[in-house]
């Protein structure tokens, strides 16, 4: 039972982490879009200040963040930032995309 309960709970904060309001909750299109990186392995993280991210670990140790151009996961349908990051945490690019008529995201 303890077993099941450590997995709900895991999920529970995977999906609903701990000090995300109402007002930092994705909704409609960008809860979409959060939905489908948190299922393809990426996790909300909050990154100080009522920002959030969403992020990935790679095998390398290199990461991605990607958050909307307010440094939130509300707006991802207005806007998109991605991050990379090395193992040390330092950047090795960044790239916006500011009022885009479309954006599509496709996994192989």
């Amino acid at each position: 039972m303890e077993a099941i309960k450590k997995i709900m709970t895991e999920e529970i904060e995977r999906l609903h982490p701990v000090g995300m309001t109402e007002h930092t909750k994705p909704k409609g299109k960008s809860k979409e879009i959060v939905d489908l990186m948190i299922n393809n392995g990426f996790h909300l993280i909050h990154t100080g200040g009522g920002c959030w991210a969403l992020y990935k670990e790679f095998a390398d140790g290199t990461s991605c963040l990607l958050t909307d151009n307010d440094a939130g996961v509300t707006g991802l349908d207005t806007g998109i930032c991605i991050g990379i990051e090395n193992v040390d945490g330092e950047p090795i690019m960044q790239t916006w995309v500011d009022d885009p008529k479309n954006i599509y995201i496709e996994w192989a």
